[in-house]
């Protein structure tokens, strides 16, 4: 199976650029073998700074449903 890293964001009230470099250089290193890095329940303000640094396609976002399958947002 290849790696998957899911973080759990849901207690991180920001994210800086420094954070976000070094998710884009977690999520580059497991593409090489195949996996992904995903950010689990971010709030807004995670969201949008994704959003603006143009990485959703790289770091993809999830919530839980009620049944606890992980969705995108």
């Amino acid at each position: 199976d290849p790696p998957k890293l899911i973080v759990d964001m849901s207690q991180v009230k920001f994210i800086g650029s420094a954070v976000i470099g070094m998710f884009v250089t977690a999520s580059k290193t497991l593409a090489k073998r195949g996996g992904t890095v995903s950010l689990l329940n971010p709030n807004q303000l995670c969201q949008t700074a994704i959003s603006l640094s143009k990485l959703n396609s790289l770091l993809p976002m999830l919530k839980r449903d009620e049944a606890g399958a992980l969705i995108p947002l």
